[in-house]
């Protein structure tokens, strides 16, 4: 299952960039970044929740955000 965290920082925690949105997960998923107009880059932060289950956070950076113009159609 796939949530938006209410206790996210500012800024990434895994590399200290802003990020345009971050997701909360708890069960299997996959990336693919390689052809994707809007992130350059998702950082993945695991972390534990209040129940103590474990969720990894992903922080989703935009091509601007990272400092980057190259992108897919761009």
């Amino acid at each position: 299952m796939m949530r938006v965290p209410d206790d996210v920082p500012n800024q990434c925690p895994v590399c200290d960039d802003a990020y345009d949105s971050v997701s909360a997960h708890d069960a299997g998923l996959m990336v693919n970044l390689i052809e994707n107009d809007r992130y350059q880059r998702v950082c993945f932060d695991p972390v534990q929740s209040d129940t103590g289950d474990a969720l990894v956070y992903f922080y989703h950076h935009t091509h601007q955000e990272t400092g980057t113009n190259t992108h897919v159609g761009g």
